[in-house]
């Protein structure tokens, strides 16, 4: 359990995250999926990203780690496993939905599973849009994890509703490119997380991958293409980012996030909606300087974030610590489908801290100017939810955090890179 038993001076320093996760894990599919040696640096080390490299050597890719630098020789475009072998994608969603996608490339069939949350976790589009697309997959009715699915995958053309997750766009378009027909994707809503199918498409255009959007929504990639080794460079993680970001309204002073650019996701809206709330910011070549708010934190309004889900359990906090309003995050209903029922555990915790919030259907509205008090907060395995609620034991010492090993996920060093922030506040 954590707890902080006493709140820091004003913070001041420049910061350092690590890797994106979310550019990683595509930046790995695809090097295991080309043909040649790729590099990809800065990589960060997490849960998520240790399942990812286990899963390209498994499916025949070669690795080699050097520190924060990654060589994968990739498999030309088909997995070669064991035929009836299993993968289990521990509890990664997001390795899960390239998982199924990747093997329906695969000639043997493989058997898909997963731990504890994820098998419960919505998978039926995306078997439904694979099975379309030539795959075979049992069992027929699948809508979760476990799945046995063999390929290989023909293309052609899908409709998706863009309300459960971006990521079976993702997935679909990642393999596109080696199927002998190609695909044409099309959503019949704009995607939830629209930003993170953004990044998919940029990733599969620095290995060489040819596509054409044709409107908002809908995409044309043709078949019979080949991923080609690339060198990547993996950007600082912006959402890792947000937590620190925030922390000049609970300890006071300023810190500098190196490196970090406004374009490297649709989580980079983070540093605006900081400001929004009274937060000094200031972008430059160099990174983001984040000051302490100079009038107290200011509520919202009303703001959607369909496209930037993972900064909702920071945002909610700081919300939450404002003297007086209301802020309505809305867009959000598919955090109901993350590690943790999202919407109802975060509004659950921060109500039991003596603060205001209640989850909607596919909201979460919260009122300023509760009183924060000394409790103990259960982050329910959620990653997310730790990360966040740091900020409240910073601001209420004596408030304890229950699951904080959960932040290994992604990002182990969390804590350790809190305390030294911690330190620079008392000196």
């Amino acid at each position: 359990m954590i707890c902080f038993n006493q709140p820091p001076g004003p913070i001041r320093g420049v910061w350092t995250m690590p890797g994106s996760k979310y550019q990683a894990n595509r930046a790995l599919i695809l090097a295991a999926l080309a043909h040649g040696d790729s590099r990809i640096e800065n990589c960060p080390d997490n849960d998520d990203l240790e399942r990812a490299e286990r899963f390209i050597s498994w499916m025949g890719a070669d690795l080699k780690k050097e520190k924060r630098v990654l060589r994968i020789r990739g498999v030309s475009g088909v997995p070669k496993i064991t035929p009836n072998d299993e993968f289990s994608c521990g509890a990664s969603g997001t390795l899960a939905r390239w998982a199924l996608a990747v093997m329906a490339l695969a000639h043997e069939p493989s058997r898909i599973t997963g731990e504890g949350r994820l098998l419960e976790r919505p998978m039926g589009e995306l078997v439904t849009a694979l099975r379309m697309l030539g795959a075979r997959i049992e069992p027929e009715e699948a809508q979760t994890l476990p799945v046995h699915i063999q390929g290989p995958l023909k293309g052609g053309r899908i409709t998706l509703s863009g309300r459960v997750s971006s990521q079976f766009g993702s997935a679909l378009l990642t393999v596109a490119p080696l199927t002998a027909l190609g695909l044409t994707l099309e959503f019949q809503s704009p995607p939830v997380s629209a930003s993170y199918l953004a990044l998919t498409l940029q990733t599969m255009r620095d290995f060489g991958a040819r596509f054409e959007q044709v409107s908002a929504a809908s995409w044309v990639v043709p078949g019979g293409q080949a991923y080609r080794a690339a060198q990547i460079r993996i950007a600082p993680d912006p959402v890792l980012a947000s937590y620190f970001m925030a922390l000049p309204a609970v300890t006071g002073g300023s810190i500098r996030i190196a490196d970090l650019k406004p374009e490297d996701s649709g989580e980079s809206r983070f540093a605006g909606l900081l400001e929004a709330m009274g937060f000094g910011v200031t972008t430059d070549a160099s990174g983001v300087l984040i000051e302490e708010p100079a009038h107290g934190l200011q509520a919202l309004g009303s703001i959607d974030l369909a496209d930037a889900p993972d900064i909702v359990p920071t945002l909610a906090v700081l919300a939450a610590l404002a003297p007086g309003g209301t802020t309505t995050l809305t867009g959000i209903g598919h955090l109901r489908y993350k590690e943790s029922d999202r919407l109802h555990d975060l509004a659950l915790e921060l109500n039991r801290a003596g603060l205001h919030a209640q989850a909607g259907p596919d909201a979460l509205r919260i009122d300023g100017g509760g009183r924060l008090r000394a409790a103990t907060l259960d982050v329910h395995g959620d990653h997310r939810l730790a990360m966040s609620f740091a900020l409240l034991a910073i601001a209420k010492p004596g408030l304890v955090i229950r699951g904080e090993e959960s932040v290994a996920k992604s990002y182990p060093g969390f804590w350790k890179a809190l305390e030294r922030i911690w330190a620079s506040g008392k000196q």
